[in-house]
Formats: C-alpha cells, structure tokens, sequence
C-alpha cells in the first residue's frame, strides 16, 4: 500500500525495505498478479532488509522518509513489544533518517494516537532529542502533527478506550507558512484534527491562529487535551526544560537510545515518578518482569534448592562453601548478563531478533565447548586458570562494549552472511575465555569437596536463570552497555572470590 501510494501522488522512485523474507516472498512472486506487479515498476526497488540496514546502504538522498504503522497492532495488544527492542525508534535511527534527507525532505510516521498520547508523543520527544544533540533551535517549526479524533478508529480494547491514527511529520528544515496552510487545509477537508502547529509565524498571529483552531474543535472532547501535551513538550524542549515535563508527564515518553531501545514499553508512573508495576495493563513489561521473577523463584526452590537440601544437606556445610557459592553464582550471573546483553546488541547490527539470537548463542555455546575442552589439556590449576583467562576476558569484553557501537555503524550496510561471519569473529574469543570458568570451578571442588559439586551445579543453575531476567531489566532500565558491565564486573568477583580460598583447595 506504502508503494502504491507513494506512485499515485507521482513519486520519482520508491525504495521500499520489507524485513521478514515471507512477506518479501509473497509479494514479489506468490501474490505478483494479484497486486498488478507494482513492485515490477521501473520507479520501484524493493529490498529484503532491516530498515537502518537499508537506509544505510542507499548512495543517494531522499524526499521522505516513511515508516507507515510498521508493527501489527495484533501483536502489540498482546505485549509483544514491550520486552523487545526495535532500532527504528530510536534517537539514533532519527538521526539516520535526516542525514539521507535532502535539504526540504521530512521523515513521516503514522502511529496509533491515543488520550492521553504515549507513541505519538515519544516519537516527538524522539524528534526534539535528535535536534537538541544537533545544537538546532528551531524544533518547534520542524513538526507538524495531525490525527483521527480519538474514537474514529474503533473501540479496539474496551468500551473506555479509542484509539485513532496520528502522522506526525518530522522536517529537516523549518515549515513555510505556505507548507502549513496548505496541511491544514488537507486536513480539514479529510476531517483531521492538528495537534500541533509548527510556530512560523509571528507571535501574535500564531497565538490568533491556534486559539480560532481549538475553538472550532472545541466539541472535541480529547483534542484541547492531546494538543496540549504536544504543546508543553515541545516548548519544553525549546526551553531546555524537557526533563521537567517527563518528570511531571503520567506516562514514559522519555526519548529511547539504541542502548535501550525500548520504544513500547511506557508505563503509566506512581506518585514517586518510577513505573507502576501493579498497573495491570497486557502491554506493561515491568508487571511481565515481576511475573517471570516470581515464576523463577518458585520454581528454583521447589526444583532446584529443596532437593538439595533434603538430600544433600551436608554439600553446603564444607570448609569455604560461601566462597565457592560466590564464585559460581558470579559465573551464572555474568554469562548470562553478557550472552543476553550481546544478542540485544547484535540486533541492530543482524538486522533481526532472530538472527541475532541464532548467530550469538551458536558462536558462544561452540567458543564456550571449545573452551572448556582446550582447558581440561592444560592442568592448570584454578587460580591460574581465572588469572590468566579472566584477565583476558575483562580486557576483551570491556573492548567489546565500548567499541561495539562503533563498529555496527561503520559496517551497517554489508550484506547479511558477511555480518554473520563478522559477529561470529568477534563472539568466539569471548566465549571461548567465559568457557573455561564453570569447569576450571567444578574439577578444583571434585577433588578438594566433592560433596559441594551439586550445590555447584544447582547455585550455577538458578543464578543463569536469574542473570536472563536481570539482563532485561538493567537494560530497560539503564541501558545495554550498564547491563554489559555488570556482567564484566560479575567476572570480576568471580576471580577475586578464587583468591579468598586457600591455594591447597584450587588445584
């Protein structure tokens, strides 16, 4: 539909990137005749490709830029976003956008606009932060908002929630008054509502403008309200005081990071101004994260921990069980905060949650074997094995989250096997060295305190399950690189809790 459109209104060329290969193969050779070949058009490229990756590998500028209700609101009410990062909502991708706009070009987006506004309203703030970065002071005359009056687009969820649509469009140079009016106009005739003007004209006839616009829209009971939030935002930002209008908004829109990209997850606040994890709401990650929390802990301790102590009680009461405990759990803990931490990663490098799982697990889960069978040949003991391999491992994974960023944006637009090959170069050494730190553990406790073995394995066990859940947290919360350092700082307690046990009992 995007295509058609876009030749219908006499676009020059059209290049359209479609991420999932059965919905690329359908509409390029299954359902070819049904949609008269359109994609054939000499104007048309199509490619099969993430969106960034796509823009990244373009050798030319664009008009417009145009992300048209990308992700299927089937599975968005379902929570399917809310634990799951998309690059395309970030400051980095909008930032990505404007570099390959010509100079009139804008990006355009067509969200779900709801009352109070959350996406719509985050995609502004997305916008704002690009600009601010950038030193611009003129994000108030580079937006223009419009949308369905909330109601239009059907009782989706219940009978006391609409939602319509809203396309919010992003210029990379201020709006003329011409452009303006001529939106507006557009507008009025397909019966829209204009949240927000661009301010491109003089004080007082801007001021006269939007008043006689509210007040012929006053019989809509949500618009005062919705255009109000785009207001204070971004006058907010034009101010610098963004941070107080976040602080004093009732849900997240703060801007999201490729660090965090988390753009559907925002959550309603309590009077503290953090999430409300009791807001019990299909699409709120923080009562998903609470839910899987108490699921693992219930679970561990019937499964794993009442087991243990009713059968092998003894295992826990050796000589220096608190020490080996520490180091097992840090070895549980810091695998998985690094294993998760690189999948989310490598997302936007793979272009897709599937290849980056995929590629990551199975280069960490080989380097890691490999590890561990490289490290029974050598006989050295366990202090030298966490010294010389820890120090290693601290010193790459440290590389690793500081350089990442750098090395996904310089590479972006190489084809898919050539970045799985260079994923898969860049994992395994840090896999190989994460390999060598539960055997090196085990086979130094088989020997000195064979009775702790279990304890090892059920204290390895449960931590890993738990360092998964942190992953996800901390990085919703703080960011990937944070949740990355965690695991790098877990390694480290790791090897300095080897140090807290005699030498006679590592070997």
């Amino acid at each position: 539909m995007d295509v058609i459109h876009a030749l219908g209104f006499g676009a020059k060329s059209v290049v359209g990137a479609e991420l999932n290969p059965a919905t690329y193969s359908l509409a390029r050779n299954d359902y070819a005749d049904y949609m008269g070949h359109v994609l054939d058009n000499k104007k048309v490229t199509l490619v099969n490709s993430e969106g960034r990756s796509a823009l990244r590998s373009l050798n030319h500028k664009v008009d417009i830029v145009f992300l048209n209700a990308i992700d299927t609101f089937a599975a968005l009410s379902a929570g399917a976003y809310v634990l799951s990062e998309n690059y395309l909502y970030t400051v980095e991708s909008m930032q990505e956008m404007l570099s390959h706009l010509n100079t009139n070009g804008l990006i355009a987006f067509s969200r779900w606009n709801t009352n109070p506004p959350r996406e719509s309203l985050r995609l502004s703030s997305l916008f704002c932060e690009t600009l601010r970065r950038s030193g611009c002071q003129t994000v108030d005359k580079q937006i223009f908002i419009v949308a369905q009056p909330c109601g239009e687009g059907g009782r989706l969820f219940s009978k006391t929630t609409d939602f319509g649509w809203a396309v919010s469009l992003f210029k990379k140079n201020p709006f003329t008054k011409e452009e303006v009016q001529m939106l507006a106009h557009q507008a009025g005739i397909h019966g829209l509502r204009v949240l927000f003007f661009p301010k491109v004209y003089g004080q007082e006839e801007q001021a006269k403008m939007e008043a006689d616009y509210a007040q012929a829209n006053q019989a809509d009971p949500d618009f005062g309200e919705n255009s109000g939030c785009f207001n204070r935002l971004i006058a907010a930002y034009s101010q610098g005081e963004q941070q107080k209008f976040f602080a004093s908004y009732p849900f997240e829109v703060t801007p999201t990071t490729d660090d965090s990209p988390f753009f559907f997850e925002y959550p309603l606040k309590n009077k503290f101004g953090l999430p409300d994890l009791f807001e019990l709401k299909r699409t709120s990650a923080g009562m998903a994260i609470c839910v899987v929390i108490v699921e693992s802990i219930v679970f561990s301790l019937l499964a794993i921990f009442w087991p243990l102590w009713k059968y092998q009680k003894g295992g826990i009461k050796v000589r220096f069980s608190p020490q080996f405990s520490v180091y097992f759990s840090a070895v549980g803990i810091g695998f998985m905060l690094i294993e998760i931490g690189l999948v989310q990663k490598f997302v936007l490098f793979l272009g897709s949650p599937l290849y980056a799982l995929s590629i990551v697990l199975a280069s960490l889960l080989l380097s890691a074997g490999l590890g561990s069978a490289v490290l029974s040949a050598t006989n050295w003991s366990w202090r030298k094995t966490v010294a010389v391999f820890g120090s290693s491992l601290v010193f790459l994974l440290l590389v690793l989250v500081f350089g990442l960023n750098t090395l996904f944006y310089s590479l972006l637009y190489l084809d898919l096997p050539v970045k799985m090959a260079i994923a898969f170069s860049v994992i395994f050494p840090v896999g190989f060295l994460m390999g060598t730190f539960f055997p090196s553990g085990l086979e130094a406790i088989k020997k000195n305190n064979p009775d702790y073995v279990p304890w090892a394995w059920g204290i390895n066990g449960c931590t890993s399950v738990f360092g998964s859940i942190a992953a996800i947290a901390l990085a919703m919360s703080k960011g990937f690189t944070f949740s990355l350092l965690i695991g790098v700082m877990a390694y480290l307690v790791a090897c300095l809790s080897v140090y807290a046990i005699p030498k006679k009992l590592d070997s």
